[in-house]
């Protein structure tokens, strides 16, 4: 498939649902810190491509039972990570039982 169904399953489903981006940081935070978006965009201003990122990381950081961290860290909201994860799945199942796609 090009390569592309994992990160276009990405995008669907988070686009599905709602922004993981989480407006206030919380308790403790620096209010002057960048946008978490902006750590993300690293030279792009593609909105597609921060998402990708950022779920990427995510799930690099749930490999490592961190993900609570990353998204403390990040201004990311983990459960709404876990739905774009959980609807990703679901896709790629439905994807697979008609005969598309490979290995995420």
């Amino acid at each position: 498939m090009l390569g592309c169904v994992d990160p276009v399953l990405t995008l669907v489903c988070a686009k599905s649902y709602r922004d993981p981006f989480i407006l206030s940081f919380g308790r403790g935070q620096d209010d002057a810190a960048p946008p978490a978006r902006a750590t993300f965009a690293q030279g792009t201003a593609s909105d597609h491509l921060v998402m990708l990122r950022a779920f990427n990381g995510w799930a690099e950081a749930r490999e490592r039972r961190a993900e609570r961290a990353f998204c403390d860290s990040y201004g990311l909201s983990d459960a709404t990570m876990r739905m774009i994860d959980g609807m990703r799945r679901q896709l790629y199942g439905q994807l697979l039982s008609i005969g598309v796609g490979g290995a995420l």
